[in-house]
């Protein structure tokens, strides 16, 4: 019996030692680089005040009742993630994608954008853009042969420049900033089949101080289909809104935006 029990042990430990070898080389056949290109079709619901020193409170302007900028638009954008050392605990997740709009509307009302007033019925040109940069460094803290879910911490950089020019009015103003907001978050990616995989992400945001108060949720869920070892097929859904106001050294600049919609991409793989 003793004999048995120890054989049984033996077994059961070279089993269980070989499941576990078995795991690692799956998770350690992830992809060390991915690289996601693709279409994102955007629907957009954005809101602006641009106060002034000198005028006060500014006019807060809908992008597309008040300025006539088409809500919807298609985009490209990148995604990449990066796995760093062999423990598979590591990873670095970056994305990009930059929105440009130009519109002409004839204003229903008078408005104030910064230290210009911009009176009825005045036919005014918007040229608007914002970029987004996202890096996150996640850490991998439950990993298996088909699932990996990390906490994350990074920087979401919104670039936003918005101007308004009345030509007949020889009226123009513009603003510019950048900012950079910390972020804390959730990734995870589930291993359907061999060639169907599953991903998701959620990263928030929430800031107080002197000369900044705002807010930011950004959600994520895609699938890809495997068309090869090095490609899949994708496609995802993205929602993202923010609240955000900064109050500069001699004005304030307040944004609503929220964008979501689909992506089509191609993730190549490395």
């Amino acid at each position: 019996m003793l004999r048995f029990l120890l054989t049984l042990g033996v077994v059961a430990g070279t089993i269980a030692a070989n499941a576990s070898a078995q795991a690692v080389e799956q998770i350690r056949q992830r992809p060390a680089f991915e690289l996601a290109l693709g279409g994102f079709i955007t629907d957009n619901d954005a809101t602006i005040r641009f106060d002034s020193a000198a005028l006060g409170r500014g006019t807060q302007l809908d992008f597309a009742e008040d300025l006539g900028f088409d809500p919807s638009k298609t985009v490209t954008r990148v995604d990449a993630i990066a796995r760093l050392g062999t423990s598979g605990r590591h990873r670095l997740d970056g994305s990009y994608f930059r929105l440009s709009r130009a519109s002409t509307t004839t204003l229903e009302e008078t408005i104030q954008f910064g230290d210009q007033v911009f009176t009825y019925s005045a036919d005014v040109d918007s040229q608007f853009r914002l970029a987004i940069t996202k890096l996150n460094y996640t850490y991998v803290f439950s990993r298996g042969p088909s699932h990996e879910i990390g906490a994350s911490v990074g920087v979401f950089v919104a670039d936003v420049d918005l101007g308004l020019t009345a030509a007949t009015l020889n009226l123009s103003e513009r603003e510019a900033v950048t900012l950079p907001l910390p972020t804390f978050g959730l990734r995870g990616q589930a291993e359907i089949s061999d060639r169907l995989t599953l991903k998701a992400s959620t990263d928030l945001f929430f800031i107080e101080t002197d000369d900044s108060d705002g807010s930011l949720v950004d959600l994520r869920l895609s699938a890809e289909y495997a068309l090869t070892d090095n490609v899949a097929l994708g496609t995802g859904y993205y929602f993202v809104t923010t609240d955000l106001e900064y109050t500069g050294s001699r004005d304030t600049l307040s944004l609503g935006y929220d964008y979501s919609g689909l992506v089509v991409f191609l993730n190549f793989r490395m």
